[in-house]
């Protein structure tokens, strides 16, 4: 997409926009294969029913445990077999994790654009943090990052503010400055939480409908329309 030169003027000098959060799988990165093949396969091993594709879309972005908490049938969970399926999961998923992942369409223009124009970008994940490092390390190498921060046991996940306003603090940026992007009514609901401005990303693992009842501010079809929100704002 191209941008007029005069766009490019508007968002270095009249954006209000300082800094952006980004969630992670299903907004940056097409992470929903690789997750499903390792459930997939873990569940397998315990005897448990396995779960489509769609299904496992509709269980990803509360954190790994959540989703196997989510995959387990009601009638067979135990906490004892939760903590070993997650386990085993977490030993699959590091053999599988970069095997069919892949950055959506216009990401990398887009964070060339804010790269280019002053724009801090960071990650916020509920994904395991080690996992969420592997994903940047492969994928993202080529982007500066202001911080990358996944699921870690000292805070809480999203949609608990504790690390979006960690972020903000630690990059000299407000929560008015600040969009936070993301796929899921988590993402929308970290935003509120922390008073930042929630941008639903359309292209997701989630519906426009989730999004809308979770309070997402602004609703963008693709990446490259994160850039005229920016000029516009």
């Amino acid at each position: 997409m191209q941008r007029k030169n005069s766009d490019l003027d508007k968002i270095g000098i009249m954006s209000k926009i300082k800094s952006i959060i980004f969630d992670l799988d299903g907004t940056l990165l097409d992470t929903l294969d690789d997750l499903t093949d390792s459930l997939n396969s873990v569940l397998e091993q315990f005897n448990l029913s396995t779960h489509t594709r769609e299904a496992c879309r509709m269980m990803i972005g509360s954190g790994m445990d959540t989703l196997i908490r989510r995959a387990i049938p009601e009638n067979q969970f135990s906490q004892n077999l939760h903590s070993k399926v997650l386990e085993a999961m977490e030993k699959e998923y590091s053999q599988r994790w970069h095997i069919k992942t892949c950055i959506f369409s216009q990401i990398p223009e887009t964070l060339d654009f804010l790269e280019q124009n002053n724009i801090m970008f960071s990650i916020l994940s509920n994904k395991p943090h080690n996992f969420t490092e592997l994903n940047v390390r492969k994928f993202f190498h080529k982007w500066n990052f202001r911080q990358v921060l996944g699921a870690r046991k000292d805070f809480p996940k999203k949609p608990d503010p504790t690390q979006a306003l960690l972020i903000a603090e630690n990059t000299g940026t407000t929560p008015a400055e600040t969009f936070f992007v993301g796929d899921s009514d988590v993402d929308m609901h970290t935003a509120s939480n922390a008073k930042m401005i929630s941008v639903g990303a359309l292209w997701g693992f989630r519906s426009e409908s989730e999004l809308k009842a979770a309070g997402a501010k602004f609703l963008i079809k693709s990446p490259i329309e994160l850039i005229s929100l920016i000029a516009d704002y």
